[in-house]
């Protein structure tokens, strides 16, 4: 499998209504629900393999989210799916740099970002938590 181009779909959302023990993404074969304040639905197509998921907590900005993922493998292309929530309910955030979107008729912002691994520094891959639950779930990026 040559890994040549990553897909991420960025789904944001500014609450507080979780906590600790959160899980935003559930999948059932290639449906994917959200189950956040976005309820969302998504269906890939049969070919993609669903790798695995990951929920932790990251730090952007000093402000703390929770963070759900999942991930799908087809040929050359990876799709990990993102779904965030602020952990706390201090104050708002700002995404009007990202592309304004709707979705099952909520207005929220998206980002498609598609690059090629082979350009990214050791040191990227290295910062980079999606990729590096890949690699630690056995995921081969030389093949």
């Amino acid at each position: 499998m040559k890994t040549s181009a990553v897909l991420f779909l960025l789904l944001t959302i500014n609450s507080s209504f979780y906590g600790e023990g959160f899980d935003y993404i559930k999948t059932d074969k290639n449906k994917i629900l959200t189950n956040h304040f976005l309820k969302s639905e998504l269906n890939l197509d049969a070919d993609f393999l669903h790798f695995g998921e990951a929920n932790f907590i990251e730090t952007y900005g000093g402000t703390f989210f929770n963070i759900s993922t999942e991930t799908f493998l087809r040929e050359d292309e990876i799709i990990i799916l993102h779904a965030e929530v602020k952990s706390d309910s201090a104050g708002g955030l700002d995404y009007s740099h990202l592309t304004p979107d709707s979705l099952n008729g909520y207005k929220c912002n998206s980002r498609i970002s598609c690059f090629n691994l082979f350009d990214e520094s050791e040191e990227d891959i290295k910062a980079n938590k999606y990729l590096q639950f890949l690699k630690q779930n056995s995921f081969d990026f030389n093949k």
